[in-house]
């Protein structure tokens, strides 16, 4: 059935799709990126991306007529809200982040309402993506300056100054590719999304020569097509600028993301909590904790109550 197997397919061939595609070779596996326009030479006027994304189901379009892939996307998509984003939802994201500190807590809460506001704002950003599983295989925990907990994959760094907008993000991601020899499948929709027990395990491919079936290994994403790279560099300020990472970011338990830059900053020791009335410190884990002998952990009194055992 399958004409070839790769580990990751990418439908879009803008930024979120070659991030994908760069991160995928550069993590050791094999990608085929399918790009809707015959001539990656193009520049896509911007227009038509940001009309996909404050449509609808935002930039998650489906021009076939496969009744299992449109009902998956509108499942993906039902509650979010594209049409809410901020008027600078064009603007490259930026964000500061720390690598996670040892001492950290490990397992973040799980709070469905952020999630969903996150999946809101992939979908309503030209550099959103959507994976067909949780996000990234490959990817490093940090924690943002907002105190958000992300998952990152670093797919390069680049200086980033003032005068700078997407369609550098643009030229210097189609650049990244075409060193990696990236394959990119000219001409090629999405006609439908392949399941095997309800999970995806690939794609038909509506290409020049007919109909492409590819087994993806690792998944799908998806993300923005209208805009293409430029042939020629528009990067040619000298200028310095802020080194910043270009990279993928997601949120656990999430199936989007999106490209950022981000700019990493020094780790931050964590300190251990402290006993209040004693000013001890306290063991960094319940297990320490259950180990120390029964008249360690006394506290004196808290709260104006005695403690136990007293």
């Amino acid at each position: 059935m399958w004409d070839t197997e790769v580990d990751l397919v990418c439908i879009g061939a803008g930024i979120g799709g070659l991030a994908n595609a760069i991160a995928t070779v550069d993590g050791g596996a094999d990608v085929i990126v399918a790009d809707p326009t015959p001539d990656l030479g193009r520049v896509a006027s911007s227009v038509a991306t940001h009309g996909r994304v404050g449509a609808a189901r935002g930039w998650l379009q489906h021009d076939g007529v496969d009744v299992d892939t449109d009902d998956f996307f509108s499942a993906v998509a039902e509650g979010l809200d594209p049409l809410a984003r901020r008027a600078d939802a064009s603007r490259v994201p930026t964000r500061v982040a720390r690598a996670w500190s040892a001492g950290e807590r490990s397992v973040e809460p799980f709070v469905g309402a952020t999630i969903r506001a996150w999946d809101a704002q992939c979908l309503g950003s030209p550099y959103g993506m959507l994976y067909s599983t949780v996000f990234g295989w490959q990817r490093t925990r940090m924690r943002s300056s907002d105190g958000e907990s992300i998952e990152v994959m670093p797919i390069g760094e680049m200086d980033w100054h003032d005068g700078l907008d997407e369609h550098d993000l643009l030229d210097w991601m189609g650049g990244q590719a075409r060193e990696r020899d990236v394959e990119v499948l000219a001409a090629s929709t999405l006609q439908r999304l392949v399941f095997e027990d309800g999970l995806i395990v690939g794609v038909v491919l509506d290409t020049p020569d007919g109909p492409y079936a590819v087994r993806a290994h690792r998944g799908v994403t998806l993300s923005p097509r209208d805009h293409q790279p430029a042939a020629g560099g528009r990067l040619t300020d000298p200028s310095p600028g802020d080194r910043k990472q270009v990279c993928l970011v997601g949120r656990a338990a999430s199936r989007f993301g999106r490209v950022e830059l981000v700019t990493i900053a020094a780790p931050t020791a964590v300190a251990e909590p402290v006993c209040t009335a004693s000013g001890r410190q306290l063991r960094g884990n319940l297990r320490e904790s259950r180990q120390v002998p029964s008249d360690a952990w006394r506290c004196g009194k808290v709260h104006g109550h005695t403690t136990f055992g007293q």
